[in-house]
């Protein structure tokens, strides 16, 4: 099944045709919650995209950057991971 949603603010007239409105803002709580859920490893990336309703690069990305805000955190700079809490 495909969802359209053809609402005046989702949909843009441009020239002679119309255009869906692309760009999207999460908010840090949002992509927070997603970044954990796929660091937690127990949906795919896939299972989390469709839940989410995001496309799984998208999250990919949150996720890389999570790991590499732990790093910096941890202030070990040898390459593993700390978990935030200890």
């Amino acid at each position: 099944m495909i969802k359209v949603d053809l609402s005046p603010d989702t949909i843009t007239y441009s020239g002679n045709r119309f255009i869906k409105n692309k760009r999207h803002n999460y908010s840090a709580q949002f992509k927070a919650k997603v970044a954990l859920a796929a660091d937690k490893g127990d949906k795919t990336i896939a299972e989390l995209a469709s839940e989410f309703d995001i496309h799984p690069n998208q999250i990919t990305q949150w996720k890389k950057q999570l790991l590499q805000l732990r790093l910096a955190l941890s202030g070990s700079g040898n390459g593993l991971v700390q978990p935030l809490c200890s």
